[in-house]
């Protein structure tokens, strides 16, 4: 039971999800069938992912201080195949997935910085603290991920974000480019995360 496919099979053979949409290629549309089996989903499994993200998150957060976009992409993939939807795939819910999953900080987004918006903002709680700002893209494919997350660091240097007179206290300053398809995700970090 070590594997989220695992639990999904044992929990609809026994009656705790029922597949009501044949997506194909082995792909089904599940639903919890009562309200009885919610509240023990509620009780039990909800309770299991909130503690799973809360450890997950911090260790996101300390990654993206410390700027190993190796660890980062393997937390954020990881919760991402735990957590989300196949169909909530679009630019805006993976903006506001982020913003919740960073919500123990101090986090902005959709500010205007520079010559545009960034998607979020992290802010320390000191001076000495990193200031991390994200540009998010939505792919059309997986093919495009790479790109598409390049294209966000792009992004963040020719809007001048980073230039932004409000994070010249803060000792650091690190952009990053997220780019998500689906339940996957890629991050590309700026080469240069200080000033």
């Amino acid at each position: 039971m070590d594997h989220i496919n695992n639990i999904y099979s044992f929990l609809l053979l026994t009656g705790y999800l029922k597949a009501i949409k044949n997506l194909g290629e082995n792909q089904y549309e599940l639903i919890i069938p009562n309200k009885e089996v919610y509240e023990i989903y509620k009780q039990t499994f909800m309770a299991y992912f909130e503690d799973y993200t809360t450890s997950r998150k911090n260790e996101l957060y300390q990654e993206l201080i410390q700027g190993d976009t190796k660890k980062v992409n393997l937390l954020l993939n990881d919760i991402l195949l735990r957590s989300i939807s196949y169909f909530d795939n679009q630019e805006s819910f993976y903006h506001g997935f982020l913003v919740g999953l960073l919500n123990d900080y101090e986090v902005t987004s959709n500010r205007e910085v520079g010559h545009g918006r960034f998607d979020v903002c992290v802010l320390p709680d000191s001076i000495l603290g990193t200031v991390v700002l994200i540009e998010c893209k939505h792919s059309i494919s997986e093919d495009d991920l790479i790109d598409d997350a390049r294209e966000g660091v792009q992004q963040i240097i020719d809007q001048k974000y980073l230039e932004e007179r409000r994070f010249k206290k803060y000792e650091n300053v690190v952009g990053y480019g997220f780019s998500f398809y689906k339940k996957q995700c890629y991050v590309v970090k700026m080469n240069n995360n200080s000033k």
